[in-house]
């Protein structure tokens, strides 16, 4: 029975996860394919890592130095846009994204005109991931599309367009514009298409080099776009082309002009296996997500240690997993660790990666029993958020488990409306009938039940419960 309580609470706090929990806690599943290793059932061996690292101050403290360097005097303005990018990059490891943008938007206003198109094309990038850090979507939109408008105008450069609008496409769908980010998936697609068969010499020579790459671009953009409409098997199937692409791609850095670090590279290829353990999370494939989360964060404890700040969103990946299997108190451990890294970094509450750990940490506490500590943690996570605009303060207020935590805490009108823009999002995004839609509208239906409105509740569990069950039929599965 203890096994069921927990499942019912997980409902609320884990969403369709916590609807496989519970129908796994009376129904077996279908068990493992032969060739699948299940992962421990214990987390021993990665908090065993975890605790054995400590804060190396000499490593944190060139962080800093490298991050308050001053401009180079008689530098060119290539130079000096290399160098801002370098100070800029520093600053962003250390959260200081304010600081980043600055220093990016330096990196881009001298590139222009002085720096190749390729190291352009890499400032761009990284001004539009600090600007969408700090929250601020629309300029971060901006950037990339200002340089699609310009690499498309120019040839060779027309190469730029496979990373640029496969970022676009994800931007696009965080914001909830799904048929746009759809159009630059195709357009991707129909580029792919167009190199692969051109009769132009520099596009024939190229494509050997970049392939990989290019082809791995594509992929993601159709896994993003699957994955934000619910179609967990078929996103599953491009993130697995993906990261076997992008991870080839490795082999072919010697020969690219310009290339990035292959840390980067091999950074991008485990954080598409995070995605991977997501999307067979999301099935209800937790045994086998679980291996797919710990391949990911053990190889990048194994390259950058526990004390780098890409590290702490591959934990969080892991501890989701767990919390979908109602293993709440290892899943806190790993939590608590994240914010102990982002704490020794001196990233701040108010940056989204620290902003995002404290949600989770909230949702854990209340998931555990214990709404006052999750109460606390949630007034810490508003203040942070109070100057976040309003895409990013919705993506994290607008969330199952938060909406259970109004209503334990008595505050149950403002739970039901919360559920209810829930609802309205999901709707927008899924449909009607799809699952998540359903698992919206069943914590919709909790609060009107708490609230007394019956009919209205048992109107949104019935329109609920078809779409559920359908779901849990799919995706049920035993773990070891």
């Amino acid at each position: 029975m203890m096994r069921v309580r927990l499942a019912l609470r997980g409902i609320l706090g884990a969403g369709l996860a916590g609807l496989i929990l519970l129908a796994t806690a009376f129904t077996p599943g279908h068990a493992q394919a032969p060739t699948f290793v299940a992962p421990p059932r214990t987390i021993a061996d990665i908090t065993a890592i975890l605790d054995r690292e400590k804060p190396d101050p000499a490593a944190i403290a060139k962080l800093k130095a490298d991050a308050h360097k001053t401009p180079p005097t008689g530098a060119s303005r290539a130079a000096l846009a290399q160098f801002y990018f370098d100070r800029g990059n520093a600053h962003a490891l250390l959260g200081q994204v304010n600081d980043a943008i600055s220093d990016a938007q330096k990196a881009v206003e001298l590139g222009q005109g002085a720096a190749d198109f390729n190291h352009l094309g890499r400032y761009r990038q990284f001004l539009a991931s600090q600007l969408w850090a700090a929250g601020e979507a629309k300029k971060a939109l901006q950037v990339t599309l200002a340089h699609i408008r310009e690499a498309d105008r120019q040839g060779p450069e027309r190469a730029h367009l496979f990373g640029f609008q496969r970022a676009t496409a994800l931007m696009l769908i965080q914001t909830g514009d799904l048929a746009q980010a759809e159009n630059y998936v195709r357009r991707n697609q129909a580029l792919l298409q167009e190199v692969r068969s051109s009769p132009i010499p520099g596009w024939r020579a190229a494509y050997p080099r970049y392939r990989n790459t290019w082809e791995a671009d594509v992929e993601m953009g159709r896994a993003f776009i699957f994955e934000a409409r619910g179609q967990l098997q078929n996103a599953e199937a491009a993130y697995v082309r993906a990261e076997a692409l992008k991870r080839a791609s490795l082999k072919d850095v010697p020969n690219w002009h310009a290339p990035p670090p292959k840390d980067d590279i091999a950074f991008w290829s485990d954080g598409l296996v995070r995605a991977i353990a997501r999307s067979k999370m999301r099935q209800g494939r937790l045994a086998e997500a679980e291996a797919d989360a710990r391949r990911a964060l053990l190889a990048r404890l194994s390259v950058q240690g526990k004390y780098h700040a890409r590290t702490p969103s591959f934990i969080i990946g892991l501890a989701d997993i767990l919390i979908a299997q109602g293993r709440f108190s290892e899943a806190e451990k790993l939590i608590r660790v994240s914010l102990e890294i982002q704490s020794s970094l001196a990233i701040a509450d108010d940056k989204p990666a620290t902003a995002t750990i404290l949600a989770r940490l909230g949702s854990v506490l209340n998931l555990l029993g214990r709404p006052n500590e999750a109460a606390d943690v949630y007034a810490r996570y508003d203040r942070a958020v109070a100057g976040w605009d309003s895409l990013h303060r919705e993506a994290g207020e607008l969330d199952g488990t938060r909406v259970y935590l109004l209503y334990a805490a008595g505050q149950v009108d403002a739970g039901i409306s919360a559920a209810q823009a829930l609802l309205k999002r999901q709707i927008a995004r899924f449909g009607e009938k799809h699952v998540n839609t359903a698992t919206a509208r069943g914590t919709l239906a909790i609060g009107l039940a708490k609230a007394g409105r019956k009919d209205e509740a048992i109107r949104e569990f019935r329109a609920a419960i078809p779409a559920l069950i359908a779901a849990a039929a799919k995706t049920l599965t035993t773990t070891p």
